[in-house]
């Protein structure tokens, strides 16, 4: 969700591994968005039709096959996007530079006050 709220994206996503802890109860602390994202993963976009957005992002939401979405992704995941634990695809073209996922959800967590 963060990372469709700052960027604007349509879909994001991020594979489990990425995230290394949980969001603690009280106070959160910018030390505390270290744990969850330690790697200096950047946030990449690619622009696809709806035909081509992976199974994986989309999962049971409706898409018109011939409308462009933007998909957010780390780096990583743009990468390594055939892995099973990724996109499970290939030959997609992600371009643009959001900036540092952690930086991103700093932003994004300082913006919501409290957290649902």
């Amino acid at each position: 969700q963060a990372m469709r709220d700052e960027t604007g994206a349509d879909f994001a996503f991020i594979n489990v591994g990425a995230v290394r802890d949980v969001v603690p109860q009280g106070q959160l602390l910018v030390r505390h968005i270290w744990d969850i994202m330690p790697f200096d993963d950047r946030v990449v976009f690619a622009r696809l039709k709806g035909r081509d957005l992976p199974q994986v992002v989309v999962k049971n939401q409706a898409v018109d096959p011939d409308r462009d979405y933007t998909l957010a992704v780390s780096d990583f995941t743009a990468a390594n996007q055939s892995a099973a634990e990724q996109l499970r695809t290939t030959g997609l073209t992600f371009s643009g530079d959001g900036g540092l996922l952690r930086d991103l959800l700093l932003d994004w967590f300082r913006k919501k006050k409290v957290i649902d």
